[in-house]
């Protein structure tokens, strides 16, 4: 369901033709919707573009979406591989499949892989006036990083249980990407 207006909102709401959209079901409890950069207009490699995302898709005011992949080295799983929990694989979704088939519908299609026809030449699409829009909005609110010491939030509320070991090692990244020597990681 939140999948499916997720969608709607993309195409009603911000004018993304659907079409140029892939969408998956995760092989566990999720759907990943990937959108082409070229949508966003002219996107530069830059050490703040995870966050500028992550940015992005918080815009979106969807409180169920999964920012945790908003990252410098975020993993992700390609089509049709197994899922380790499940035993199911991220298999590709229509459009179609997302707003008529079931959750149960969708579950028994990933026990096997899927191939899906539809192989999308990202060059064939253009500029989105709205996503260029709020992506610009959402770069200017991010700080530059890389830039020094002072660039690095060093406020952590804690962790949740058995996240111990991505938060450290999430931090230790930032620390690091901001300028901060290992042994001051360490220290940290």
């Amino acid at each position: 369901k939140s999948c499916n207006e997720f969608l709607k909102y993309l195409e009603y709401e911000m004018d993304v033709s659907l079409n140029c959209l892939r969408v998956f079901f995760s092989g566990a409890k999720g759907f990943s919707i990937e959108i082409p950069m070229m949508l966003f207009g002219d996107i530069q490699p830059s050490l703040q573009l995870p966050y500028t995302c992550k940015r992005v898709v918080q815009s979106f005011g969807f409180n169920d979406l999964d920012l945790s992949i908003y990252h410098h080295n975020p993993l992700w799983r390609i089509p049709n591989t197994i899922n380790g929990k499940s035993g199911l694989y991220k298999i590709p979704l229509s459009t179609v499949d997302i707003s008529h088939l079931s959750t149960e519908e969708i579950i028994a299609m990933a026990e096997e892989p899927r191939t899906f026809n539809n192989i999308y030449d990202h060059n064939d699409w253009n500029t989105v006036d709205h996503l260029a829009q709020l992506w610009n909005e959402c770069e200017q609110a991010i700080p530059v990083y890389g830039k020094g010491r002072n660039d690095t939030d060093l406020s952590h509320e804690g962790v949740k249980e058995g996240e111990r070991n991505d938060t450290a090692f999430r931090i230790a990244k930032e620390l690091r990407s901001n300028g901060y020597k290992i042994n001051e990681v360490k220290e940290y």
